[in-house]
């Protein structure tokens, strides 16, 4: 700033007084006005890249959704081609469900308590050397609410060593809706030709998500677990 100006903002002799022009401290004060705007502006930022790291972007799906599944009717979704879909993972990276087998699709709440149970349960089965290789999991983090228990869904299961590809699904629960959910967990087992070979909801426990990923690598037919099997809504 001139030293021209004195302490009291008076004018210092010998200089006449302008009649005219815009003040010094206008221009300041913008100034501050548009440094404030640009680190709001940042923080906005983070904070949307922090709630887009849970919940998706919006996923896409090519292909023909699955119906609801009923546990208690006849799946009429085997068979049929499974759905590709595309969306991010936690950390925005792409991540897509291409409906080829042999694949097995988890569909987790963070709240949901069987949930909970479950991913310990598929973590120690794909650690057995009895797992077969050509089989790949992938899982979809879904009905994420940050007001809701076990919250994020990242840091429980990075806690929990699951270390397969995750699509965070978006905020109208875009993936979950075209594989047919119904409840939590939910598995989709795809055959090798990319069709659905078997839906279920609910606990499976390692014995039977591994003797289920056995069958689906050898192709034979997935038979429906007991009815006993805990779900989650």
């Amino acid at each position: 700033m001139s030293n021209k100006r004195t302490a009291a903002g008076r004018r210092a002799p010998g200089r006449a007084q302008r009649s005219s022009g815009t003040s010094p401290w206008l221009w300041v004060g913008i100034g501050a006005v548009v440094v404030a705007a640009a680190v709001w502006a940042v923080l906005a930022s983070r904070g949307s890249e922090e709630v887009s790291g849970e919940i998706g972007t919006p996923v896409t799906v090519d292909g023909e959704p699955l119906a609801v599944f009923q546990a208690s009717e006849g799946d009429a979704a085997v068979g049929q081609a499974a759905p590709r879909v595309e969306g991010v993972s936690f950390d925005g990276e792409p991540v897509a469900i291409s409906g080829q087998g042999p694949q097995i699709l988890v569909f987790l709440a963070h709240w949901c308590p069987h949930c909970q149970n479950e991913v310990p349960q598929i973590v120690a089965a794909t650690s057995s050397p009895d797992w077969p290789e050509s089989v790949t999991v992938t899982g979809v983090t879904t009905a994420t609410d940050d007001n809701r228990e076990n919250y994020p869904p990242s840091a429980w299961l990075e806690g929990e060593g699951w270390a397969f590809p995750t699509l965070a699904d978006d905020a109208d629960s875009g993936a979950a809706g075209a594989y047919g959910i119904s409840g939590f967990p939910y598995m989709v087992f795809i055959d090798a030709d990319g069709n659905v070979a078997l839906r279920t909801s609910g606990e499976l426990g390692a014995d039977t998500f591994l003797a289920l990923a056995d069958a689906l690598a050898k192709g034979e037919p997935l038979a429906t677990p007991g009815a006993g099997a805990a779900s989650g809504t």
